[in-house]
């Protein structure tokens, strides 16, 4: 209720809670065979002749960008959007001065005669060379990267409840055709799973496949080990997921840490939640925690505090509802005449009994609460709360219900 009292904190002063950083990506992720790099504006040209083919939209499921400009829009909102984020695959098992597929074409139409002045490749280049013109600073798509060429995209979606789920989605597309069936999917997805791992604390993966893209489905259940969960009819994909051999135990001991929490979350202090809540990145693997004895001694003696005063409030508030009813009750008396008049009084006497032998047990409920809480509170610390001394001793038990 909003009129209880507000829990006191009597911790020592703790430094704010880390926040969650912003889905900006800034790191290169390398491997044998692929580099991501963080989906940026020198990549949008690239991209948008990528987005032109219709196999492609068909694929990916996407819809087309009507221009250029319209395309930058688009990644800008791709890289300040929260939850999501996106890597450009580089193959880099070619040279860094191979041409792209979409420069190939462009110049063997050209030597044929069938490139006029109105041809798609010229008027995204002119489009290009427009936006770069009103953005000094941006890279061409065209200029050589040490990383090798651009072959595709891979992106990550965290799901709106991650902190309890750790759900992440992944979509990936080799555009391409020269750069598939290298392996390069299969790494950029490990590659992109192990960040979601290290710098989130992602435990499980989805994805959603068209139903017909073979490819794709091939992919995921093949040689990632997806397991096929649901198929949707109205959308016409299949959903596949694979959970971190970790996921078991850490949603195990989550739920628990979730469900022991909860009946003493209404007495713990703003400050005192915070060591509790599950928040900033990456999000631990494990919920048990290492507090100092004047630390835990400061919680229980908090949490008592804020039952007693919030008892004493509802005793107080009690003690006015019966003090109405009594008035209100002799008015009635006064005004009361024949059968109905000593119905309602019966009425209100009944009603007023009721809530004083209420006032009379407020000790025994108080005393009782007293008694769960210090239960509820005693077996969630004893639990998931470790001393410096006791430390070792909580990660010997955590490893041997891992090897378990």
């Amino acid at each position: 209720p909003r009129s209880l009292a507000r829990p006191r904190c009597l911790l020592p002063s703790l430094p704010a809670p880390p926040q969650p950083p912003a889905m900006r990506l800034t790191t290169n992720l390398l491997g044998s065979l692929v580099a991501l790099v963080p989906y940026d504006t020198s990549h949008v040209p690239t991209y948008h002749r990528w987005m032109q083919d219709p196999e492609l939209l068909a694929q990916t499921q996407s819809e087309p960008v009507r221009d250029l400009e319209a395309q930058y829009r688009v990644q800008a909102g791709w890289v300040s959007a929260p939850l999501r984020g996106a890597f450009i695959i580089y193959d880099r098992t070619q040279s860094t001065n191979a041409k792209s597929v979409g420069e190939s074409k462009s110049n063997e139409v050209g030597k044929t005669g069938r490139s006029g002045s109105g041809s798609p490749e010229e008027s995204n280049e002119k489009q290009e060379k427009a936006v770069l013109a009103q953005n000094p600073g941006v890279g061409s798509s065209r200029s050589p990267s040490p990383f090798g060429r651009m072959a595709g995209d891979v992106n990550f979606f965290l799901s709106s409840t991650f902190e309890t789920n750790r759900e992440v989605e992944l979509s990936i597309m080799i555009a391409e055709k020269s750069c598939r069936c290298k392996g390069l999917a299969t790494e950029a997805l490990k590659l992109t799973m192990e960040h979601c791992v290290r710098a989130y604390g992602a435990w499980r993966f989805t994805a959603k496949i068209a139903n017909g893209n073979l490819a794709s489905y091939h992919l995921f259940r093949g040689k990632l080990e997806f397991c096929e969960k649901d198929y949707d009819e109205t959308f016409n994909h299949h959903l596949l997921v694979l959970e971190t051999p970790q996921a078991r135990l850490a949603r195990s001991q989550f739920d628990a840490y979730y469900s022991m929490r909860a009946p003493i979350w209404p007495y713990l202090s703003q400050q005192s939640r915070r060591l509790f809540d599950i928040t900033g990145y990456p999000l631990p693997m494990s919920p048990h925690k290492t507090l100092s004895d004047n630390v835990i001694n400061g919680i229980k003696k908090e949490c008592q505090i804020t039952l007693q005063e919030q008892c004493r409030e509802a005793r107080s508030r009690l003690e006015n509802v019966i003090g109405q009813k009594e008035k209100k009750l002799s008015e009635i008396e006064k005004r009361s005449n024949g059968e109905v008049g000593s119905r309602v009084v019966s009425r209100h006497q009944v009603v007023l009994k009721r809530l004083k032998k209420r006032l009379s047990n407020q000790a025994e409920v108080q005393e009782s609460k007293q008694a769960q809480l210090n239960e509820a509170l005693d077996h969630f610390l004893k639990k998931f709360c470790c001393t410096p001394t006791k430390q070792k001793h909580c990660e010997t038990k955590v490893l041997g219900e891992e090897k378990s």
